[in-house]
């Protein structure tokens, strides 16, 4: 979300609101809700109903949150601990188990690929062989250090879409740190199939051909 730049509360608000609208099974977030350290509460506060819906019609487990670079650098404890506080679970190396149709589906968070703390092996651990597993990591990039045949769905964000996007030259704003091989959309690498979101915000405040979303995926067992 990047919430400062061009993330009003408004704009959050009513994107959280659709959220809620879609009652979808889980929802991911994968890291960088605020640009400053100072808006860590205020941002926490703006994703509370997503805690509230999970913890009405989910029993708490219908959303799950990892951290980014940004909330690294605003105190990743800070951060993690607010979202906690709003009943947003945070994945520091660790998973949980969702259950469908007697189906199990392992959700899969890493701390900040920037950070030296993120552990995929931890964050693996105690997962059955052949279990199906969807990782949280905020950098695309993690996909070739660490994921890549590992994990069925990695879901990462950090590029924003490139933010602005021209013809015949493609995302001109995609970090030159675990991300400068992927700005939006699908990819695969030995067996992992990848989607990195354009998510919300950005960093400057600007977009040009490169629209926010939220995006819904139907997963289906083989």
């Amino acid at each position: 979300m990047h919430y400062a730049h061009f993330s009003s509360a408004e704009f959050v608000c009513r994107y959280v609101d659709m959220v809620v609208e879609m009652s979808p099974d889980f929802v991911a977030l994968t890291g960088d809700y605020q640009t400053y350290p100072k808006d860590v509460e205020k941002v926490a506060r703006l994703l509370a109903p997503l805690g509230e819906w999970s913890c009405r019609e989910r029993g708490g487990r219908g959303v799950a949150a990892v951290l980014g670079n940004h909330d690294r650098e605003a105190g990743a404890e800070h951060v993690a601990d607010a979202l906690r506080r709003v009943r947003i679970p945070v994945l520091n190396n660790e998973h949980l188990r969702l259950e469908r149709g007697g189906a199990p589906l392992y959700i899969v968070g890493v701390a900040d690929p920037w950070s030296p703390w993120h552990n995929l092996d931890l964050a693996l651990l105690g997962i059955p062989e052949g279990g199906c597993k969807v990782l949280l990591a905020h950098v695309p990039d993690y996909l070739d250090t660490h994921a890549a045949g590992r994990v069925d769905f990695q879901l990462s964000g950090h590029n924003h879409g490139g933010q602005i996007k021209v013809p015949g030259l493609g995302a001109l704003l995609v970090s030159s740190r675990y991300g400068r091989r992927y700005d939006e959309g699908f990819f695969t690498r030995a067996g992992t199939l990848m989607y990195v979101s354009r998510g919300l915000g950005g960093k400057p405040p600007v977009r040009f051909g490169s629209l926010p979303e939220i995006t819904r995926f139907v997963l289906r067992s083989h």
